[in-house]
């Protein structure tokens, strides 16, 4: 679902899936000529699109699963994230706080968050990113301001697969 490698978030219209697939098909067996047009609609991940993240809140350990997921989102220029998923985190309190993925997973992590929850376009709200911070795991840290928004993006290394796994959210000391 969603779009791949655009370089923005792109949100389909409310009540429109991300993809419909149109297609004709035609049997010889049923007769020269005879075919049929069929529709195909996917059903999307929820938390899978830019525009559409999951809404979570506090601190605490948040469960993901990317094995199904799109790439949409921009690239960014220290790191490139593949499928990722997107949460649309609420700060509880004012300070620095630090998403990490590390000893939570088997899956290759890279992670990013902007402030505010709207899809990004580019890297102008972006306040932290890495890749493989902790081996194969990542985590960052940036300061939060109680009561705002901030959109964390959990994906991969550009080559490794998704899978499953949690992240923490926790004051960092």
């Amino acid at each position: 679902t969603g779009s791949t490698g655009t370089g923005t978030c792109v949100i389909p219209p409310p009540g429109v899936p991300d993809i419909v697939t149109v297609a004709t098909v035609c049997v010889p067996e049923w007769g020269a000529g005879h075919c049929e047009s069929i529709s195909v609609t996917s059903v999307e991940i929820t938390g899978d699109n830019c525009g559409a993240p999951f809404a979570i809140d506090g601190t605490g350990t948040f469960d993901f699963d990317n094995s199904g997921a799109d790439t949409d989102g921009p690239d960014h220029e220290a790191v490139t994230i593949a499928h990722d998923m997107w949460y649309c985190w609420t700060a509880p309190l004012s300070g620095t706080f630090m998403v990490n993925t590390c000893e939570q997973t088997s899956v290759d992590t890279a992670l990013a968050v902007d402030e505010g929850c709207e899809g990004p376009t580019d890297d102008s709200r972006l306040l932290a990113i890495d890749d493989d911070s902790c081996a194969t795991q990542t985590a960052v840290t940036f300061s939060a301001t109680a009561g705002q928004t901030y959109l964390i993006r959990v994906g991969t290394f550009v080559n490794a697969s998704g899978g499953s796994g949690t992240f923490t959210i926790t004051p960092a000391l």
